[in-house]
């Protein structure tokens, strides 16, 4: 078999818990026979595969650290609007009125 890879994490990517995968120097060594004979398009397909994943799970990432952000921003958003008459606090649901006013108590006591 001489099968190369530039990412060996993409063989165990693409075949969870499946032992017997080995690769040394860039060369696939070891393919359990369990799986499908291995080619090196398959190899290739899914190394581009598995860095399309890793992109989109640091995308998942970098947007669960924003939203963590847009709460505030969004509270923000809502006093600058009620201050300025455009909405009335009346106007939104009981539940964020209750986390706003919560949340605006506890900011009080934050020296």
């Amino acid at each position: 078999m001489s099968i190369t890879v530039n990412n060996p994490e993409a063989l165990s990517w693409k075949h969870p818990g499946v032992g017997g995968i080995c690769t040394r120097a860039g060369i696939v060594t070891q393919w359990p026979d369990t799986l499908p004979a291995l080619t090196q398009a398959d190899v290739d397909s899914w190394e581009v595969e598995h860095a399309a994943y890793l992109v989109n799970e640091q995308a998942k990432a970098d947007v669960a650290a924003l939203d963590s952000k847009i709460p505030r921003s969004t509270e923000d958003l809502i006093n600058t609007l009620v201050a300025k008459g455009t909405i009335l606090l009346t106007d939104l649901p009981q539940e964020t009125r209750d986390v706003i006013s919560d949340k605006k108590a506890k900011r009080t006591k934050i020296k």
